[in-house]
This record gives C-alpha cells, sequence and structure tokens, in this order.
C-alpha cells in the first residue's frame, strides 16, 4: 500500500509543474540597429538594418516612423545635416531601444583669395580662406598643415612669387583643393592709355539749331597711336604704337624712377601700315621740301608718373583735350590738343574698315596736314606754311609735291607719299570733328591704292551740280563708305559761329536736286539703300564693296561708272539684281537691261541728248565720229566737260586723231591696259593725235576742250592751253579718226 502512494506524488508532482505553476519571469527582449554609413550626402539614401530577440514587434521614431517588424533592412533619405534614427522593440520581457545618427553633408566649397596677385619684391600680403560644408582643412603649399575652416595669413616680405595652397574636404565628398600665386619681381609693368575728346552727340539747342554738345565731350581710346617714355632728362626709355584701345604695356620699368608718358599723332595698325598727323604751320626747316622732312607730328606729354612701390602691374591715362572753354563758349586753338588725335583715330578706324572688306594698298604710308589755322577758298597758289589752299579745304591728293622755301607747293618731288589736307580754322570748317570728311578723304586714298582709280576730282558739291560720270562715282563711293562706317544715314559737319559750334547735318534717306545718275548725292543714296538695315537689299559693308576689289572691276575695259559697278554687284547677288534695280529706278539711274557703258540710259541732265549720249561713244577700228562736249572756261568736272570714249581693239597700235573746231584746243586721253592714260594736249594745237594699241577687249578714255577739263583755275588753263586768249564754243564738236599708225621711222 505504501508503494503506490509513492507513485501518486510523483505523478502530482510532475503535472504541476507542467502546468505552470511555478518559474520565473519572461525574458527581456535584445535589439541590434545600425546605419549602414556614419556620413552621406544630403539627398542620399542609406540603409538602416536590425535583428531583435525576444520581441514581437519593433516601432521606429525619430527621423524616420512606423511599425516593423521584429528585424529586417529598410531605405531612408538624408535630408539634414543630422539625423537620428530610433528603434523600440517590444516582447512578453518588455522592450529594448536602439538608435544610430547619420549625418549629412553638402558639397564642400572654398574660397581663397590673396590681397595682391602681383607685388614689387619686399611687400607682404595678406591671404584669406573661408571653407563650408567642411571637416578639416590642411596646408599643401605655403600653409601650416592644419588649419581651421576660416582665417587670415599675412605673408612675410616676398622676393620672389610664391604660391598657397589648400585642401579642405568632408567624409561624404572628394576634397576640394585652390591655391592663389602672387608674381613678385624686381621691376614693374606700366600700361599707358591713350585717349582723345570728341564733342558728344550734335543735339538742337534752345533756339532750334542743331550744334555739337561741346559741354559732354566723349572720351575714346587713340587707336594705334604711338606712346612712349621719357626719363626725367626727357631721354626715351622705350616707345611703340597702341593697340586698337590705344594702350601700350611697358615693361621692366624701375619703381624708384619717375617717367613721363609721350603721344605723337602718328598711327601704325598690326598690318604695318602708318599714318602721320603733322602740323603743318610749324615747319622745323624752311629748306626742307618734303612734307615728311619739312612738318613734324603733334608731341604731348602727359604729367610725370610716379611709380607705386607695392604694384607690380600698374597703369595711367593721359588724355588729349579738346580745347572748349565752357564759361566763354569759345574753341582755344592752343588748347585743341585732342583735334590731330580724332584725325588719326578716325582715319585709322577707316583704314581698318576697308581692310576687312578687302582693301590691300600698294603703299603702306600716307600723311595727312591739319592745323587750327587750315582753311581753303584761297585765290592764291596753295602754301602749306600759311595753311590755305584753293580748294574747299579738305583733299586728298596722289602726287608727289615740292615744299618751296615760302611755303608754297608745286607738283613733283621726291617723296611719294600721299597726303590730305585739313582744315581747322573755326572761322571756316572744324573738319577734324567730322568723321565723314576724314573718312571721305581716306576712302580716296583707298580708292588710289586699293581699287581701280580715275577721277577728274577739283572742286565738287553735293548739292545743285550736274557732274562727270567718274567723279559722281568716285565721291558719292568716298561719301557711302563713310556712312557705312557710322552705320548711320546722316552726317554731320561743323562751323563755330556766335558762341556755338554748328552742325551742318546730310540726310542721305532723302532725295535732293539734281536726282540722277549725274550726281553724286544721288550715289550717295545709291550706296546707303543697299546697306540700309532697313531697306529692301540690306547688303552689308564687305558686299557692297567687294565689286571694286573683284577681278571684273580691277581689269574692266570700261571707264568707272555707276553701271559698271551695279552690274558687277548683281553678277555677286543675283537674286537681289531686281532689288538693286529697283533701287537705282528711284534714284533715276537705268540699271535694268543696262550694260557696263551704260548704254541704254536715257535720263537727261542739264545738257542736251546730243551732249549726253551714247555716254561712251564708240570709236571703231577705222573711220570717224563725231562727239560733242560742252562747258564753260574751268567748269572742269561738270556733266558732259568730258565725253567719254569706248576703244575697239585688235591689239594693233593705230593712229588717233583728234580734230577741234575753232577756238577750242582738245585733251585726248586712251587708257592703257595698266590703268594710265596715254595722250594729252599740246598748246595751241587744235588737231593732235596719239599712237596706242588697244587690246582685243577695248579700252576706254575721253575728249575735252582744254580752257574747260584742263584745270578748275584760271591761271592755268590762260597759260597752258594758249599762247593767245580765246574763248571757247559752249559747245565743242571734235572728231575722232581711227587708222592704222604709220611705221616708225627708222
Amino acid at each position: 500500500m505504501r508503494a503506490w502512494y509513492s507513485i501518486i506524488v510523483v505523478s502530482l508532482a510532475g503535472l504541476l509543474v507542467s502546468c505552470g505553476g511555478g518559474g520565473g519571469p519572461p525574458p527581456a527582449p535584445t535589439v541590434t540597429f545600425s546605419a549602414a554609413i556614419a556620413d552621406a550626402r544630403i539627398g542620399a539614401t542609406v540603409t538602416l538594418t536590425w535583428s531583435s530577440t525576444n520581441a514581437d514587434n519593433c516601432t521606429a521614431a525619430g527621423d524616420w516612423t512606423g511599425s516593423l517588424a521584429s528585424s529586417g533592412n529598410q531605405s531612408v533619405n538624408i535630408t539634414k545635416e543630422l539625423s537620428n534614427f530610433s528603434l523600440t522593440c517590444t516582447g512578453r520581457g518588455g522592450s529594448a531601444n536602439g538608435s544610430a545618427a547619420v549625418t549629412g553633408w553638402n558639397a564642400p566649397t572654398l574660397s581663397l583669395t590673396a590681397s595682391d596677385s602681383d607685388l614689387l619684391a619686399g611687400n607682404t600680403a595678406k591671404i584669406d580662406w573661408a571653407a563650408a560644408n567642411i571637416k578639416n582643412c590642411r596646408g599643401t603649399a605655403g600653409f601650416p598643415e592644419a588649419l581651421a575652416t576660416a582665417g587670415t595669413l599675412t605673408t612675410p616680405a616676398l622676393t620672389q612669387t610664391v604660391t598657397y595652397s589648400l585642401e579642405c574636404s568632408n567624409p561624404a565628398y572628394p576634397a576640394v583643393n585652390s591655391s592663389v600665386t602672387i608674381v613678385v619681381a624686381d621691376t614693374f609693368e606700366l600700361v599707358v592709355t591713350a585717349k582723345y575728346e570728341r564733342p558728344g552727340p550734335s543735339k538742337v539747342n534752345s533756339v532750334g539749331r542743331l550744334e555739337a554738345d561741346m559741354d559732354n565731350p566723349v572720351t575714346t581710346g587713340i587707336r594705334n597711336v604711338y606712346i612712349e617714355l621719357q626719363d626725367g632728362a626727357g631721354n626715351k626709355v622705350a616707345g611703340t604704337h597702341a593697340s586698337e584701345a590705344g594702350s601700350v604695356r611697358f615693361t621692366g620699368l624701375d619703381p624708384k624712377k619717375k617717367y613721363t608718358p609721350v603721344i605723337k599723332s602718328v598711327g601704325k595698325n598690326s598690318s604695318g601700315f602708318e599714318i602721320h598727323v603733322l602740323d603743318n604751320m610749324r615747319p622745323v626747316s624752311t629748306v626742307a621740301s618734303t612734307i615728311r622732312t619739312r612738318y613734324e607730328p603733334y608731341l604731348n606729354r602727359a604729367a610725370e608718373y610716379t611709380p607705386d612701390p607695392k604694384r607690380l602691374k600698374q597703369a595711367t591715362e593721359l588724355t588729349a583735350k579738346l580745347g572748349w572753354d565752357s564759361a566763354l563758349k569759345i574753341l582755344r586753338d592752343d588748347q585743341r590738343i585732342s583735334a590731330p588725335y580724332i584725325v588719326l583715330a578716325d582715319a585709322m578706324e577707316q583704314q581698318a574698315y576697308v581692310a576687312q572688306n578687302g582693301a590691300v594698298n600698294s603703299v603702306d604710308s600716307i600723311s595727312i596736314l591739319w592745323s587750327a589755322q587750315n582753311k581753303g577758298g584761297s585765290t592764291e597758289d596753295n602754301n602749306y606754311d600759311r595753311g590755305f589752299v584753293r580748294s574747299s579745304g579738305a583733299f586728298y591728293s596722289r602726287s608727289a609735291i615740292t615744299i618751296a622755301a615760302d611755303g608754297r607747293v608745286n607738283n613733283g618731288g621726291s617723296e611719294n607719299i600721299p597726303h590730305i589736307f585739313l582744315s581747322g580754322a573755326p572761322a571756316f570748317e572744324l573738319q577734324e570733328l567730322s568723321t565723314a570728311i576724314t573718312a571721305h578723304e581716306m576712302t580716296h586714298f583707298t580708292q588710289d591704292k586699293s581699287q581701280r582709280n580715275y577721277s577728274p576730282g577739283g572742286p565738287h558739291s553735293e548739292r545743285g551740280e550736274h557732274q562727270d560720270i567718274a567723279l559722281v562715282q568716285h565721291e558719292g563711293l568716298a561719301t557711302g563708305t563713310a556712312l557705312m562706317i557710322a552705320r548711320a544715314p546722316t552726317l554731320d559737319r561743323f562751323i563755330f559761329r556766335d558762341g556755338s559750334v554748328r552742325a551742318v547735318r546730310s540726310d542721305y534717306r532723302s532725295n535732293d536736286t539734281p536726282l540722277g545718275w549725274f550726281q553724286e548725292r544721288t550715289v550717295i543714296q545709291f550706296i546707303w539703300r543697299l546697306f540700309d538695315p532697313a531697306g529692301a537689299v540690306k547688303l552689308s559693308g564687305p558686299q557692297i564693296l567687294a565689286p571694286f576689289y573683284s577681278q571684273d572691276w580691277r581689269t574692266g575695259t570700261f571707264g568707272p561708272n555707276i553701271w559698271a559697278y551695279a552690274g558687277i554687284l548683281k553678277k555677286q547677288h543675283p537674286s537681289l539684281a531686281g532689288n538693286i534695280d529697283a533701287v537705282g529706278s528711284s534714284l533715276n539711274i537705268t540699271l535694268a537691261g543696262n550694260d557696263e557703258w551704260g548704254s541704254t540710259e536715257s535720263i537727261l541732265g542739264n545738257r542736251s541728248s546730243t551732249q549726253t549720249f551714247p555716254i561712251f561713244t564708240r570709236v571703231p577700228l577705222s573711220g570717224s565720229v563725231t562727239v560733242c562736249a560742252a562747258g564753260s572756261a574751268n567748269e572742269y568736272n561738270k556733266l558732259s566737260n568730258r565725253r567719254y570714249l569706248r576703244f575697239d581693239g585688235d591689239g594693233t597700235t593705230r593712229r588717233y586723231t583728234v580734230s577741234a573746231p575753232t577756238n577750242s584746243i582738245p585733251v585726248f586721253v586712251v587708257a592703257r591696259t595698266n590703268g594710265s592714260l596715254a595722250g594729252g594736249y599740246a598748246k595751241g594745237v587744235r588737231n593732235i593725235f596719239v599712237d596706242q594699241a588697244i587690246p582685243p577687249e577695248g579700252s576706254w578714255g575721253w575728249v575735252g576742250e582744254c580752257s574747260v577739263v584742263l584745270s578748275s583755275i584760271a591761271e592755268t588753263t590762260r597759260s597752258e592751253c594758249s599762247a593767245t586768249t580765246y574763248t571757247a564754243p559752249a559747245e565743242q564738236c571734235f572728231t575722232i579718226t581711227a587708222a592704222p599708225a604709220p611705221a616708225p621711222t627708222p
């Protein structure tokens, strides 16, 4: 019986145990929680990983939220500089916490500057730096190795070029580097910029008169002007020609010395083309007989320059003043310093413009005579020393001259450099202020030395004249080029009157009378209408000038004229031919269906039909033709003074005999293949001849009455045309006979 009880007890105990009626509390949860990386770029994602024991679920807090499984991973976005992530996992035994932090970084930046980029030896500089989004910085050159993220360093006295470099970084981005170099030298460089004043844009004054704005001048660099430095004793240290902006850099200068910048009115561009603006009122020697040996450029000194003892690179400016007294409203001639430099700059600008359009001059230099006393309108012979000439006061001369001891000008000489004369007398005309005048005369130089050139020249006006066809083309292009350079249809000329510099404006948008192929103003308007950005044709300057540099123009057998030019232009721009013809028609120039001789032109000027047409009279290989010129003594360059001719040819030499009517002395020329003119006149002789071989493609020439076409000066025609006084008829009809030339006499 006792053994059975004991079994029951054991079994009961086992039952009691199996029913949980004893033991300790449930085990506590554990959490393992981490971020894949501790530093990340802002905007990037980072993976968070966790695991737990004795936990049924987990909850996110901080910079992430939500209910989570008891283990896993999740990607989170890093949006700020410090992101804190918390995790709580809960089980029957309680809860456990975990945390992780990620530092967010933007891209690092570094600013490193020096107070000076260059120094003269013996000076110090300050180096400033500031970094952002940086964990640490270190010096890699010049600095200590460990540095704060911002600061200032003062250098020791520097004796040679030195570089300072920094490297700054954060854990999420590549390091950034920066360096500054301070150039150190014992000598300094000086940039000298020469400028000139010219009047501000013309404006209407209180009484309704257009005038130059002398009180508000515009300052501009003197293009390609000669600049030199002189030492304290006036000796030249260095000198050269300026850039297009008017600047020269002088190097290797001693900071312990003072220097004086000097400018001369001589310009030279990068192509080697040189312009001398000379003071013809102050001859250096009355024995010297050529322009360059007799007259000197203008020379102007700036104030003495004292170098900065610290700066390696230094700069100074000198400005040539206009000479306008605003209080007294007068131009002071002795203070008109800018005038020759205005002329120089405008001439250089014209050369730059035509060079980009195809001009290549056959000579590389020109002289321009200007003084504050120069004027035209003299009744005496040209005298450069005294500053007066017969013409309108502005002209281009291709001829070599000799200047007499008293300043009078004679043809012929040893100096084969073309020159321009410009007026500056306030009571006559301030031609230096007019960009148009300088550009016009410089274009004549271009025509002479870079294009096929012919014009009778002489006195002429844009208004009220019926003119020689070659003069029309020549002068019209010169002013038309000035319009294209200015990119405006108006040009101003200036005179001084009653306390103001008055502007006389020409507006080439409007028609004027007479209007037609016989007026230079018509050609000016033709050029502008081709160029006008608001017009129907809209050609560029290079396109408009291109025909004059073409082989068709250079080697053409025609005499220079507007019809030949337009024909080449249309050939180059066939799609615009109709528009070009229409522009011609609007100006009384017949271009449609015409040829290079103007053969179908029918618009009359102020001469009769027989005195006008054909514009080029054909001279056959044999036989005679009669052509009638017209004009009074010394008209010189008006319509029909010269009657132009076109010669048939076969390459053999022919004799061309010209017979003139009573009281007429013929002048007769034939163009050679090299562009020069053969022929001339014989004093007092009514019948002359020229032996000339005309090539198969033909040639051109002209005939006229000596007293009419030889010169615009009465004294010249009286002395040259005949030993006796005569009066030519108003119409002069010449007979030209062509025949084989006689065999040369053995």
